[in-house]
């Protein structure tokens, strides 16, 4: 059995051509389709191709309407048509789709949301993993298969069923993709299409999705000095690092140029955060050598997530997190910046990084962190004001802002300053 053999078929029915064009282009590089354009002959590609796994099918057709397909399949004498998952496209007729559902529908998707959640609902059918979505989208890329057959395929007899497959037209698919070149790296379109699904999973379940989007600082600086081949070998390393921390549900992949991103399934910024300081903390403390010199390493890591971020889509989501690694980067590196919420007991910023993002005015940024800010500089404060003469007065300056530390849940190993 070739690749292409083994990946799912999608039966794909609805009157409108360009609706069928429309969700075609959604799974048309992850799974293999055909497309009928009413329920009638839908039930004839249905009775003659065992391939089909799962039927994707607008519930107002002439002939046959979804809901009539649906009873039908359900009705038949043919196990596999009688269990075979239905996925109906509805819009507002709440009647029809209670009827549809009572003829055993297996889920609903409105028109409107097709575009974000048609790939995640079929992988969810389908019980696709992230692994299976990698290799998928690889084969389909590389073997630029369409998989499209022409409805009239199915006005043929039963006696001439035997040959449907070959008069299926298969076109070249203009789709590049970004090959991973490090292993257990998914390339950027398997690891999209992993964000996609996971996405579609949340906004159908009220459930969550991080995207944490990281990159060594000063890496063209890296690249100058040492070459391609150590950065890839840090790339390697960094990657080694990774895969011990990230969990099993957890997808690492290639996002763009030296960046790499992690999608991460139920998990909320917060514990993104946390997650990402250890992990920045790690690479700080590794002991990385080339030529006999320990190179002095950092990395900052952006982090977006859904629904706290506001996005609506998992590009935007991947997007939102490089930006805010920008950020860390332009605030002096080894950073990592998430959403502005109450971070808990999550690390605050140091003094340099608080004056890289004030410079940058990123006044915000900084403003949750003062109490801890103030608390740490009060040392020197002290100092200057008594060396000076500026007639501060920092009496009790202290404990206010531990109290302050303590109402907003910032925690700091700062020295002990005298009051």
């Amino acid at each position: 059995m070739s690749k292409s053999d083994s990946i799912p078929r999608v039966l794909i029915v609805d009157e409108s051509r360009m609706a069928r064009t429309m969700l075609a282009r959604q799974i048309r590089n992850y799974y293999a389709f055909r497309e009928e354009a009413n329920g009638e002959l839908a039930w004839q590609a249905l009775l003659v191709d065992p391939t089909i796994r799962v039927v994707v099918c607008s519930l107002s057709m002439p002939l046959l309407n979804g809901d009539a397909l649906l009873e039908r399949m359900r009705a038949s004498a043919l196990s596999r048509l009688g269990q075979m998952p239905i996925l109906l496209v509805v819009g507002d007729d709440t009647e029809a789709v209670a009827r549809a559902k009572s003829h055993g529908a297996t889920e609903f998707i409105d028109r409107q949301a097709l575009a974000d959640e048609l790939l995640p609902r079929l992988d969810a059918i389908l019980g696709t993993t992230a692994e299976d979505i990698a290799a998928r989208a690889t084969d389909a890329t590389t073997q630029g298969e369409d998989n499209t057959e022409p409805a009239e395929s199915t006005e043929k007899t039963a006696e001439k069923t035997e040959n449907i497959e070959n008069t299926e037209k298969e076109k070249e698919a203009p789709v590049r993709t970004e090959k991973a070149d490090l292993p257990g790296v998914m390339s950027k379109m398997a690891l999209l299409a992993m964000a996609k699904q996971a996405m579609g999973r949340a906004r159908a379940n009220h459930g969550r999705i991080s995207a944490l989007v990281m990159e060594f600082d000063n890496v063209a600086d890296l690249r100058a000095q040492h070459g391609d081949a150590v950065v890839q070998q840090l790339q390697q390393r960094f990657v080694a690092i990774l895969s011990g921390r990230v969990r099993e549900n957890d997808g690492l992949g290639r996002y763009v140029g030296d960046r790499l991103a992690i999608i991460s399934p139920d998990l909320d910024g917060t514990d993104c955060e946390a997650f990402s300081n250890r992990l920045r903390k790690a690479i700080k403390k590794a002991k990385i050598s080339t030529h006999g010199d320990r190179l002095s390493l950092s990395v900052s890591i952006g982090i977006g997530n859904f629904p706290a971020d506001g996005v609506a889509s998992a590009e935007a989501l991947l997007e939102l997190a490089s930006h805010r690694l920008e950020e860390a980067q332009k605030a002096g590196g080894d950073c990592v910046i998430a959403a502005d919420v109450d971070r808990g007991n999550t690390e605050t910023l140091t003094i340099e990084q608080a004056l890289a993002l004030l410079e940058t005015g990123n006044k915000d940024r900084v403003s949750p962190h003062l109490p801890a800010l103030g608390y740490r500089l009060l040392p020197l404060l002290k100092l200057l004001d008594r060396e000076l003469k500026l007639g501060l007065s920092l009496g009790g300056a202290a404990a206010k802002l531990q109290a302050m530390m303590r109402t907003r849940g910032n925690t700091l190993n700062a020295p002990k300053v005298d009051t």
